[in-house]
C-alpha cells in the first residue's frame, strides 16, 4: 500500500475526530491573535496522537509548533484557525502524514495566529521559525479542491488615525472634524481605484470610530489594505496611499497618525511540489459528498441569501513558503460570487484525496491546554 492510501486510511478511520475539531474552531469563530480555544482544541489533538508542542511561536500567545519526530527530512505543514469578522474556517492537520511516514520523517505543523491580518506568519519567518525545512506544505480554503503554484499577492496593512478638535455639531466654527479627515482619504482613494491601478491592484478599507451625530468627531481611523503582484508594485501602490492620507490631513486640518501594521511579500510557489501532489490527488481520487452534505450546503446559501454559483477565489498562502519549499493545495467548497485574482495561475487537476469526513462525529475529547488561556 502506497503511503498516500496509508494516510488517506487514517483521515477515514479518525474521520470524527477529524471532522469535530473543524467544526468546534468553526463554531467558535475567534478572531485574529484571540484563537485561545481553538488553538487548545488543535493542539490537543496533535498531543494525542504523539506530538510535542511548543507554545509562543514569536511571542505570539495563540500560536505553537508541533513536533513528531527526530530524524529524516523535516516537513512542514500549516494550520489557522482565526476568523474574519461576519466569518470562519476550518484548520488542517498533518497527522495523517506523521502516521504515513512513520519514522521516515520530522513532521512540524505550524499553528499560526492572526493569519487574515498577515501577521502570524509574517513575525514567523522574522524569528526563524521556518528555518531548517525541507518542504513546507500551505494550506487555504478556497472555493474549488485543486493545487497549484499560484503567485500570490504581496500585501500592506497599515492605519492612518486623524486627531483633530470636538465640539458641539450645531456650533461646527473652530472644530476640526477627524471624519472629515478620513472621508477626505477615502475618497481619494476611491480615484486611485477608478483609474490609476493597474488589473492586480487592489486598496481596500474600512473607518473606525464611533461618538454621537450632533458632536464633531475628533478622531477617525481608516485600516488599509494595498495589494499588488509583487512586493515593489505593492509598495508603490501603498506610498501613494500615504501621499494622500497626508493631503487629507492638511485639507482637514487635523493631524496624522500613521501606523504600518504589517507587511508580506508575494508568495512563491513551487511547481514540482504541486505536481507531486497533483499525482496523489489523482491516486487517491476526488472527495465523495452525501445527500446530507448538499443539503446542508443549500441551508447555508439560503441563510446567506445567495444563489449556488460557481466562483474561484484566493487566499494570503506564501508568507512561509517563500523560506520554505512549498507546494499548496485546498480542500475547497462551492462558494458564490467569487472572482479569481488578476494573473492567478492554477494546474487543471481531477478533485483532492479522500473522502470527505462526515460533519455529524462527535466532538473531540476535553482540551488540556485549554486552562493556558483561562
Amino acid at each position: 500500500m502506497s503511503r498516500a492510501m496509508t494516510a488517506a486510511g487514517w483521515i477515514a478511520g479518525n474521520a470524527a475526530a477529524l471532522t469535530g475539531l473543524a467544526d468546534r474552531i468553526w463554531a467558535y469563530a475567534e478572531p485574529s491573535l484571540r484563537e485561545w480555544r481553538s488553538a487548545a482544541a488543535t493542539a490537543a489533538l496533535l498531543r494525542a496522537h504523539g506530538f510535542t508542542i511548543a507554545w509562543g511561536t514569536a511571542g505570539l500567545p495563540a500560536a505553537f509548533v508541533a513536533t513528531h519526530g527526530d530524524r529524516g527530512p523535516v516537513l512542514g505543514f500549516n494550520v489557522e484557525y482565526d476568523a474574519l469578522p461576519g466569518l470562519s474556517q476550518r484548520a488542517g492537520t498533518a497527522i495523517a502524514a506523521a502516521t504515513a511516514l512513520g519514522s521516515r520523517a520530522t513532521i512540524k505543523v505550524f499553528a499560526s495566529t492572526g493569519e487574515e491580518h498577515l501577521v502570524g506568519k509574517a513575525y514567523a519567518v522574522r524569528d526563524g521559525a521556518y528555518d531548517g525545512l525541507d518542504a513546507f506544505l500551505d494550506w487555504h480554503p478556497a472555493p474549488v479542491t485543486g493545487t497549484g503554484w499560484d503567485v500570490t499577492s504581496a500585501l500592506y496593512s497599515a492605519t492612518f488615525s486623524f486627531l483633530g478638535s470636538p465640539g458641539h455639531g450645531s456650533s461646527p466654527l473652530g472644530t476640526r472634524s477627524g471624519l472629515d479627515g478620513a472621508l477626505l482619504l477615502t475618497e481619494m482613494v476611491e480615484r486611485l481605484r477608478a483609474g490609476h491601478v493597474s488589473p492586480a491592484g487592489r486598496v481596500s478599507y474600512t473607518i473606525s470610530g464611533g461618538g454621537a451625530p450632533n458632536v464633531t468627531p475628533d478622531l477617525r481611523t481608516v485600516w488599509v489594505y494595498v495589494r499588488e503582484s509583487t512586493a515593489a508594485a505593492a509598495r508603490t501602490l501603498y506610498d501613494q496611499v500615504v501621499t494622500c492620507a497626508h493631503a487629507a490631513a492638511a485639507g482637514s486640518g487635523t493631524r496624522l497618525e500613521h501606523r504600518l501594521v504589517t507587511a508580506i511579500r508575494q508568495g512563491l510557489g513551487n511547481r514540482a511540489g504541486a505536481e507531486l501532489l497533483h499525482h496523489t490527488m489523482s491516486e487517491l481520487g476526488p472527495p465523495a459528498f452525501t445527500d446530507a452534505d448538499h443539503a446542508f450546503a443549500r441551508r447555508l446559501q439560503a441563510a446567506i441569501g445567495r444563489r449556488p454559483l460557481p466562483g474561484h477565489g484566493g487566499g494570503h498562502a506564501g508568507r512561509a513558503a517563500r523560506d520554505a519549499r512549498g507546494g499548496q493545495r485546498g480542500v475547497r467548497l462551492p462558494r458564490t460570487g467569487a472572482r479569481a485574482p488578476a494573473g492567478r495561475r492554477r494546474a487543471a487537476v481531477p478533485p483532492a484525496a479522500a473522502r470527505l469526513p462526515r460533519r455529524d462525529g462527535p466532538v473531540a475529547a476535553a482540551d488540556p491546554d485549554a486552562a493556558r488561556f483561562r
